[in-house]
């Protein structure tokens, strides 16, 4: 911590973090302080998996696997390992970036010669779901070169969870803890030897048995449970 966040710590008389990493790291620092964490989860809701959207948009194999990438896309968030990946793996491997960054014109590019390369326009926030549940695997991959990416939660992790799917993340502490604990996908290292060997190893089977779990819990991931410790930090 620098010299004027410790100065301007005094003054502080509760502290909400996103996650129990960062918790930690402020009480060794702070042990005074009320803490608390508040994750950011979108508010659940229930809805129908919807199977086939992307399968029929792309005209892809229902034995074929999609992983989908959504958010900014862009070299930082690796997107450009991921087009490497994916134009190296098998051809039953597809992968669709939905969003907007400044490497679309890459992914459209990309699309153009990989037949297993999609890009996708990004929608509307209550569509995310319904668009996101037609995919197999979710992809949240981070380069862990900090704390804050080693203790984040990021928001499409939660939505991958409420639409129903498994995830392939960074091996980041805190979403290792996430998805490792409660069996809900898999964790690598972000760089590409790595990420292509377990795109390479994962089948229908795992993705199965791990949505499963998944469908099981989901429900527990919900803004509500999360906004009621955020309200109590200002006795509402």
């Amino acid at each position: 911590l620098s010299i004027i966040q410790k100065i301007l710590m005094i003054f502080v008389d509760k502290i909400i973090v996103i996650s129990n990493s960062v918790k930690l790291f402020y009480k060794e620092s702070f042990p005074s302080k009320s803490i608390s964490v508040v994750r950011n989860i979108p508010i659940y809701k229930s809805h129908k998996k919807n199977n086939n959207y992307l399968r029929k948009k792309y005209n892809i194999k229902e034995k074929d696997i999609i992983f989908i990438y959504q958010g900014i896309i862009s070299k930082k968030r690796m997107s450009r390992v991921l087009l490497d990946v994916f134009s190296k793996a098998s051809k039953n491997k597809h992968i669709v970036f939905m969003g907007f960054g400044d490497d679309v014109e890459i992914i459209k590019e990309s699309s153009q010669i990989n037949n297993n390369i999609h890009f996708h326009e990004a929608v509307k926030q209550s569509d995310i779901i319904n668009v996101t549940s037609s995919a197999d695997v979710g992809l949240s991959l981070i380069i862990n070169d900090s704390l804050n990416h080693d203790f984040c939660l990021p928001n499409k992790v939660f939505e991958y969870i409420h639409a129903g799917i498994p995830i392939l993340s960074s091996n980041c502490t805190e979403l290792k803890n996430l998805i490792v604990t409660n069996n809900f996908g898999w964790v690598t290292n972000p760089n590409f030897h790595d990420i292509y060997k377990q795109i390479s190893l994962i089948n229908k089977n795992e993705i199965i048995n791990k949505a499963k779990e998944i469908n099981l819990n989901k429900h527990n991931f919900d803004w509500r449970n999360e906004e009621a410790e955020y309200l109590n930090n200002f006795n509402i």
